[in-house]
């Protein structure tokens, strides 16, 4: 579905899966779910799944994402960095 402001499918996103993982972050704060899970080798989920807010959707739908080629490990390792975490440390048992 289209958004009624076009607007950002006039761009394109040269950090596509920061842009993503900064808006899946931003609907989680204000949106009807409280988690999500972004799985290695899975499809990301679509933003329009944490929201009814009619504004909101009408903003997800104008974003330039192609989910399709959006790249889930990308998008974890950016929230992991984002939350102070290290690389070596994904396998251990306690929090970053």
């Amino acid at each position: 579905m289209r958004s009624n402001n076009a607007q950002g499918w006039q761009h394109a996103e040269p950090d596509r899966e920061a842009s993503y993982a900064n808006c899946l972050l931003m609907m989680l704060a204000k949106g009807t779910r409280s988690s999500v899970m972004v799985a290695s080798g899975q499809p990301l989920p679509r933003l329009a799944e944490f929201t009814t807010d009619p504004e909101d959707l009408d903003w997800i739908n104008g974003l330039p994402f192609r989910y399709d080629q959006l790249d889930a490990n990308k998008v974890i390792e950016i929230i992991l960095q984002a939350a102070g975490c290290k690389p070596h440390r994904f396998f251990k048992t306690k929090a970053c």
